[in-house]
């Protein structure tokens, strides 16, 4: 019994990751010991029949994965592996392209203009991430002589400073401007690449660059060069400046962003939950449903409680349903002057029970708690040792909540209140 080619289709399809956003640029090599499993599982496939040879081939080649770092051998495999993409015409079938850098060495001299010629003919890519350090920064000047049909992804970090920076920024914005399908955008992952010169912002806005984008995660800044957002959902920002900066970078958006329902405040992060910083997120992101990475200090707590008594209904982020807040300690081996202190848990749970005044149509708030640490080197570590959550439910008899509190010693607790 032979199966129809669209079954055939199905299964070759479903062994390769479907996730063609990549929401994040993995730094582990996840991502590359999942490609090297699918790889071995459509070889094998391809050894059943010749019927299952042609389509497991097909779906063999629409994924390349690239890294430095590796053996002899494994270099030499992957240096064949392009040889033979560009040898056999398998270009045309390539979906997603991925070059992982993750150290200074010396690369073979052909593999730079090997990975320009195969991104040159492969003109149905959907996904294109590249991690670039040392030679395959090469690669930058060239992206905006690249033309995709139908990217839908792209996700890149560089490690280039001062006029290096300006130019491969320069690139960069010319690559954005002329792919008119991306729907995905991603420069940030533990390291952060600003896309974009500022001073070329108001230029590319008039460009109108990235029309149907639906996710972003990287610096707000970028965001400015956005003259329209119809599509855009999901937003993971970071800002290293002060609170000021992020309000004043909201103000200098197209704003409103009306169909934005979901914003992640990366670190490092000094934004607080306050009067001042939820005024400026309503005023950008009007129907926010989910907001994750505001800080919770003493104010805050004193800002929900203080909504109690005032008899006209908020009007900041009225449509929002989940917020998860963040509060950093310092342990006793971390020398920081400005580190928020413990809250308390009760004061916490009290002011989370205050939230419906802010927030009409909340349904679960989330305090997490985390303990900041030096131990070697410049980088502090990040631990979480507790998270509360509040539900609130509603009955004919009036609000409940009910408040969870996890520890990172495994002990719980669970306090339903009416």
């Amino acid at each position: 019994m032979t199966l129809p080619s669209e079954i055939r289709r199905m299964v070759v399809e479903a062994i390769r990751d479907p996730d063609e956003s990549l929401a994040s640029l993995d730094p582990n090599r996840l991502r590359r010991e999942k490609w090297l499993e699918e790889n071995r599982t459509l070889l094998a496939l391809s050894l059943t029949s010749k019927i299952w040879t042609i389509d497991a081939t097909s779906e063999l080649w629409s994924d390349i994965h690239i890294e430095d770092g590796l053996s002899d051998e494994e270099w030499a495999t992957q240096i064949q592996m392009l040889v033979q993409c560009t040898k056999m015409g398998h270009t045309n079938r390539l979906r997603r392209f991925t070059i992982f850098s993750h150290a200074l060495v010396s690369l073979p001299d052909n593999i730079v203009p090997l990975v320009r010629d195969i991104l040159s003919r492969s003109s149905a890519l959907r996904c294109l991430q590249i991690v670039l350090r040392h030679q395959w920064q090469a690669l930058v000047p060239f992206l905006p002589t690249l033309s995709f049909l139908n990217l839908r992804s792209f996700g890149v970090i560089l490690f280039t400073y001062g006029e290096e920076l300006r130019e491969d920024q320069k690139s960069l914005e010319q690559f954005l401007v002329k792919q008119r399908t991306l729907e995905n955008v991603e420069s940030h992952s533990g390291w952060s690449t600003m896309l974009c010169n500022p001073t070329h912002l108001p230029e590319l806005r008039e460009a109108c660059p990235l029309p149907k984008l639906k996710f972003f995660r990287g610096y707000l800044s970028d965001l400015r060069m956005l003259a329209s957002s119809q599509y855009l959902r999901s937003l993971s920002l970071v800002e290293r400046g002060e609170e000021s900066d992020f309000l004043q970078g909201l103000s200098l958006l197209a704003n409103p962003f009306s169909n934005v329902i979901h914003i992640t405040l990366l670190p490092p992060r000094q934004i607080y939950f306050g009067r001042l910083s939820l005024r400026a997120l309503s005023t950008s992101f009007p129907a926010l449903k989910t907001i994750e990475g505001l800080l919770l200090f003493p104010a805050s707590l004193e800002f929900i409680e203080s909504q109690i008594e005032i008899p006209e209904p908020s009007t900041h982020l009225v449509r929002l349903e989940e917020v998860t807040l963040y509060e950093i300690c310092k342990s006793g081996n971390y020398s920081a002057q400005q580190l928020i202190p413990a809250l308390e848990d009760a004061s916490v749970e009290r002011a989370f029970k205050s939230l419906r005044s802010l927030f009409p149509s909340i349904g679960l708030a989330k305090h997490v708690r985390y303990e900041l640490s030096r131990k070697e080197g410049f980088r502090g570590t990040r631990r979480q040792i507790s998270i509360m959550k509040t539900h609130y439910l509603s009955s004919s008899a009036g609000n409940h909540f009910e408040t969870t509190i996890e520890r990172s010693n495994g002990r719980s607790m669970t306090l339903a209140v009416i």
